[in-house]
């Protein structure tokens, strides 16, 4: 038996792992990858080391390491200065791993202001001589991971839902869901005039609520709430632990939603923002919410909730009653936050009574075309895969032996 982490795992040769049981504890983080970097100086270093090969996905390109040329090694890629490049450089030094890039040539990176997208995958399909691998993780149907392997190999990997032999017996409690806004918040708003007031709205209140529970939030808005309150700060990523049971309180202002770096990811297997939003903020707030007093199913106390906005509550309520954790939810608005009510600034959603520039027939031919582009680019990653794994094979009659 061997014991390592999600980051190893992905790291070995696919090769090396030939007839082993693999099980995986929660969903690894790093299946789907995806970023955009500059590199106006580095392109340089970039092309001595790695060559572009197109692979007919419209302008995407995939990255190989040149022959002849070592390796980086990891840790110098983690002290690497362009640290924004630390994530691109792993995944093409990931065995069985493809990355691609919207760059025809690296020196093309030079052009000012502008960024190299680009995106990589990895999924089970990379360990198919092992004996078989087991994911033990409850929200992994609701995965990044598992919707990229279902769209990109729908043929090639079943997925066997397993239920628990013996459901677990839990003493009655009560969960109480406290929400402050009825918007949806976002990193991006936060950092406004307004959507900065309703953060310190929010760390008043805790503040004087006294909360003494375990919270977390985003990196970027964690000054707001430092030092305001007797709580256990940690990690936004709880999943697992037991550290944290004994707390009958947590708070999570948190947004992990869609980002731009996405953008490749969505279009190229036909995934929406409300996907990603269940995938990664939804699943983070009930892997969090877990961490504490309702992991223990003797557990018979109270337990409160804090979180950002009713969307989010109304998900962990609907979470905690199908899956029979609590025996009763309650959800509670904080009016006295004084900030409900506040409204987002509009988006750049359709206005009611646009027409639409387009007839009937030509949105359907533009769908259609949408469908056969994306068939196509995924057939195309595909075989960049097979030919990551060493697996690809040229279409026709295989060649006589000898």
């Amino acid at each position: 038996m061997v014991m390592i982490t999600h980051e190893a795992l992905m790291a070995l040769d696919p090769a090396d792992l030939a007839g082993w049981e693999v099980v995986i504890d929660e969903v690894p983080d790093g299946c789907v990858a995806s970023g955009s970097v500059s590199a106006q100086a580095s392109w340089i270093g970039l092309d001595q080391r790695y060559s572009l090969e197109p692979v007919g996905i419209g302008g995407w390109h995939q990255v190989r390491p040149r022959g002849g040329v070592e390796p980086l090694q990891r840790s110098a890629i983690a002290q690497d200065a362009a640290s924004d490049l630390a994530a691109l450089h792993k995944c093409v030094l990931t065995p069985g791993r493809a990355v691609y890039v919207n760059l025809a040539a690296w020196q093309d990176a030079q052009v000012l202001g502008r960024k190299i997208a680009w995106w990589s995958v990895w999924t089970p399909l990379s360990l198919a001589g092992t004996a078989g691998v087991t994911v033990i993780g409850a929200g992994f149907f609701r995965s990044t991971a598992y919707l990229v392997a279902t769209a990109l190999h729908p043929d090639a990997i079943r997925f066997d839902r397993i239920e628990p032999a013996h459901p677990i017996l839990r003493k009655p409690q009560t969960i109480r869901i406290h929400y402050f806004t009825r918007h949806r918040g976002s990193t991006t708003w936060w950092a406004t005039e307004e959507g900065s007031r309703c953060l310190v709205q929010v760390s008043r209140y805790l503040e004087g609520n006294r909360f003494a529970g375990f919270f977390s939030c985003n990196a970027d808005i964690l000054p707001y709430f430092r030092h305001r309150f007797e709580a256990e700060f940690c990690t936004p990523k709880q999943a697992g632990t037991n550290t944290l049971i004994k707390h009958t309180s947590c708070a999570y202002i948190y947004s992990n939603k869609a980002q731009e770096a996405d953008k490749a990811i969505l279009e190229m297997f036909d995934l929406d923002a409300s996907q990603i939003l269940q995938a990664r903020e939804y699943e983070d707030i009930i892997q969090f919410v877990m961490r504490g007093a309702p992991r223990n199913p003797n557990y018979e106390g109270p337990y409160d909730v804090y979180l950002c906005s009713q969307d989010q509550a109304e998900m962990l309520a609907r979470y905690l009653k199908e899956h029979g954790i609590a025996m009763e939810v309650e959800l509670v608005p904080v009016l006295e936050a004084g900030i409900m009510e506040v409204q987002r600034p509009a988006s750049d959603r359709p206005q009611d009574g646009v027409v639409d520039p387009l007839g009937r027939q030509e949105r359907i031919d533009q769908r259609r075309r949408a469908d056969a582009l994306r068939q196509k680019r995924r057939r195309a990653v595909k075989v960049a895969q097979k030919k990551a794994d060493g697996t690809h094979r040229r279409a026709g009659r295989p060649r006589k032996a000898g």
